[in-house]
């Protein structure tokens, strides 16, 4: 058990990772971004998405979080678990494609919304 406790700690600070690099990108949109790059920037953080979104829903995570919710561990063992399962689950509903283009246009809209661009 040990060692699948152990991969699936591999891979939730892997995920981690990359909602913390996901994070950069959105607080450099509020702060340091060019007045004309909305569309990329709404491009990268839509890829960003899509990245975590399929790493998250990955066959050997699934199946790592399943093994590990029916074993008996126990403290932060058992609540990282429980928690990513609730994120897990909630993910796998969703495509994605959807996952992508929502976070694009969640990015272009909040441009809009701020006033910073013209070319939205």
């Amino acid at each position: 058990m040990t060692d699948s406790y152990e991969q699936f700690l591999s891979l939730a600070r892997e995920l981690n990772d990359l909602g913390h690099a996901q994070t950069l990108l959105s607080w450099d949109q509020e702060t340091y971004m060019p007045r004309k790059a909305a569309q990329q920037r709404a491009s990268s953080m839509g890829a960003m998405a899509g990245v975590l979104h399929e790493k998250l829903v990955s066959p050997k995570l699934v199946e790592l979080v399943g093994e590990l919710s029916e074993s008996r561990l126990e403290g932060d063992r058992s609540v990282n678990v429980r928690e990513l399962k609730r994120e897990q689950d909630r993910a796998v509903k969703v495509p994605q494609e959807l996952v992508v283009k929502l976070t694009e246009t969640e990015s272009l809209s909040h441009e809009a919304w701020v006033g910073r661009t013209g070319e939205v």
